[in-house]
């Protein structure tokens, strides 16, 4: 949020920050699991981790945008809010992470 007094962020690891870098390091860890030892259990924990960290990523993405928009309507001329890429970067790592995570429990052992 850009004002007069300058800029506010509300960008911190905190909250749900805390859970969506736990996650991805959780699937990280999945991923290294699997390469270590290719077994269906390791590939179906990643996929549900990895399904997890999407659907938080997205309540996320909901929840910012919805706070932006509410704060710019608030604010009138007076402000302006935006959403960061740091949303978005979380929003594609998480979709990225699905994706892999999908394709690796098809793939043929």
């Amino acid at each position: 949020l850009e004002g007069a007094s300058g800029p506010v962020t509300d960008g911190q690891l905190s909250g749900d920050g805390r859970y969506t870098a736990l996650l991805a390091l959780a699937v990280i860890g999945c991923a290294a699991w699997y390469y270590a030892r290719p077994h269906d259990r390791a590939a179906r924990v990643g996929a549900a981790l990895a399904g997890a960290l999407l659907l938080l990523a997205i309540v996320d993405w909901n929840t910012v945008s919805d706070d932006v928009e509410s704060a710019n309507h608030d604010a009138g001329l007076f402000a302006h809010a935006g959403v960061r890429p740091g949303v978005w970067v979380l929003l594609a790592g998480a979709v990225a992470a699905a994706a892999g995570a999908v394709w690796t429990l098809r793939v043929d052992r």
